[in-house]
């Protein structure tokens, strides 16, 4: 007999108990890539659970104990469609700071929100989805204590593109460690792109990145005054960095000669820029952060950002063994070398699978002319050293770290606006607005074409980029922040509101 989590949960004082303990659930080894648990809307609603709880997974040879979405790394993929209504009963069955846990706490440290903390508290981020952030839709402001469960509904517009998307947790102070130990998953929005004909006759596989830390105690380490050793490059000192795609070190993606396939790459990461690349062939990239392109843009490698989402067409060609390769990159704090994310064997008999010429692009996404941008806003991104009695580096935007309470910037229901991000350092910071899609006009003054339509854009160090946004239908406040999270965390995030009548 089946009983879902929530059922568990009611189920006596003693349920809540057994529900914090740790779960041993365990992720595959290397081999065939593992298809993670899929949950499909209804009629129109996707009702689900999600418990967040500790567990133990073998991420290749080693165990790690982590916060998690079900027990699972990554957790359950969410499918729906535009007009659907996601319903989501967020159990929180990570213990309280009072249980004899020995590992985490459940408060903000003192009254300084940017000194991480609240471990143990969560809330839900549909990242990239263009929903309400108020109430309890995509609100980042919520906070889903130990042992409480809190539903996250969240209407999903008729008119919204269909792409893939994702969600994480989006505590302030505490999405470092829970993203790190996993809480992650594929939501995807389905719609027209899929009925493409040579789209739909793709095999496909969602490829979520992820990477994990795991201190010499087999769990995932905290930001403490140790974590900076060179300024403000995160360095967690003793831990082992696992990358990984779907839970697993390395896994094998299978092809026969001339097969196309479908892979919608997540970079469900902390940190790192990815460039990635598969030995030999070409990326037919055809959709960047859930948001279509009119036709398949060839390129040799995808480049993506913590939060960035890329969709491609990989052609299969000669029988033989090719790696998928994240390059070696440097975004400011020396170079990360290469490494091998997957292995790709391609065997059996032959297809000849065509690829399309043409997509549909998404009706509620009109790109911007220059007459119609009525203001200009300056974003700055900065870091300076930690200050007398700090134990972290200042992460600012604007000169200013990050306080809930603030209204950085007030938008008008209906505006039109350019935003002119910058960073004031050599890091390359990764620019996320919730809420809005923009146009990405220029990168180092230089115009972008193909021109697209992207959630998050890295922004190169010492470097200058402009977006373009319509705030046309939603009215509330959330954040806009740089989406390497060790940086958000520490209060390199802001507020912005937008009023009117909806």
């Amino acid at each position: 007999m089946h009983i879902s989590r929530r059922q568990f949960l009611k189920r006596g004082s003693g349920a809540l108990a057994l529900a914090s303990l740790p779960l041993i659930t365990g992720c595959p080894l290397a081999g065939l890539i593992r298809t993670v648990e899929s949950r499909r809307s209804v009629d129109g609603i996707l009702e689900t659970d999600l418990c967040v709880c500790f567990a133990r997974n073998r991420i290749d040879e080693t165990w790690l104990r982590s916060r998690t979405y079900e027990g699972r790394i990554p957790g359950p993929t969410l499918r729906a469609k535009p007009g659907d209504t996601l319903r989501i009963h967020i159990q929180n069955a990570l213990p309280n700071e009072n249980d004899d846990d020995g590992h985490t706490h459940s408060h903000k440290g003192g009254h300084n929100h940017n000194i991480p903390g609240g471990f143990n508290i969560t809330n839900f981020h549909s990242h990239g989805l263009h929903v309400s952030p108020k109430g309890n839709a995509d609100n980042p402001y919520r906070m889903f204590m130990p042992g409480d469960t809190n539903i996250v509904q969240i209407d999903i517009p008729g008119d919204h593109p269909a792409g893939t998307f994702w969600y994480h947790p989006h505590h302030h102070g505490a999405v470092t460690a829970q993203l790190m130990g996993g809480m992650a998953g594929a939501l995807i929005v389905e719609g027209d792109i899929d009925d493409v004909p040579e789209i739909a006759e793709a095999r496909e596989h969602i490829l979520v990145i992820q990477e994990l830390r795991i201190n010499e105690d087999g769990e995932t380490p905290l930001m403490d005054e140790h974590t900076f050793h060179d300024g403000h490059h995160a360095d967690f000192a003793g831990s082992v960095l696992k990358r990984t795609i779907n839970g697993q070190v390395n896994p094998t993606i299978t092809m026969r000669p001339g097969e196309v396939q479908r892979w919608r790459f997540i970079q469900a990461g902390v940190e790192q820029i990815t460039p990635i690349a598969l030995d030999n062939h070409a990326f037919h990239h055809i959709a960047m952060d859930g948001i279509s392109f009119k036709k398949p843009d060839e390129v040799d490698s995808v480049v993506l950002a913590p939060g960035n989402r890329a969709d491609v067409l990989v052609k299969a060609g000669a029988p033989g063994t090719y790696y998928l390769r994240k390059h070696a990159y440097d975004q400011g704090a020396g170079e990360v070398d290469e490494d091998i994310l997957a292995t790709v064997k391609v065997q059996g008999s032959p297809l000849d699978m065509p690829l399309p010429t043409g997509l549909p692009t998404p009706s509620s996404l009109q790109f911007i002319a220059d007459d119609e941008v009525e203001t200009i806003r300056q974003v700055s991104f900065s870091v300076d050293a930690a200050g007398p009695g700090e134990m972290f580096p200042r992460f600012t935007i604007n000169g200013q770290l990050f306080d809930p309470d603030r209204i950085d910037e007030a938008i008008p229901l209906g505006a039109v606006e350019e935003w002119i991000i910058t960073s004031a350092t050599t890091d390359e910071h990764p620019f996320h607005i919730h809420t809005h899609s923009f146009q990405v006009s220029e990168i180092e003054n230089e115009p972008v074409r193909p021109k697209r339509w992207q959630d998050t854009v890295i922004v190169p160090g010492f470097g200058i980029v402009r977006v373009r946004i319509r705030f046309n239908d939603f009215v509330g406040k959330s954040v806009y922040h740089c989406h390497i999270v060790t940086h958000e965390d520490l209060g390199m995030m802001a507020n912005f509101k937008v009023a009117g009548q909806s």
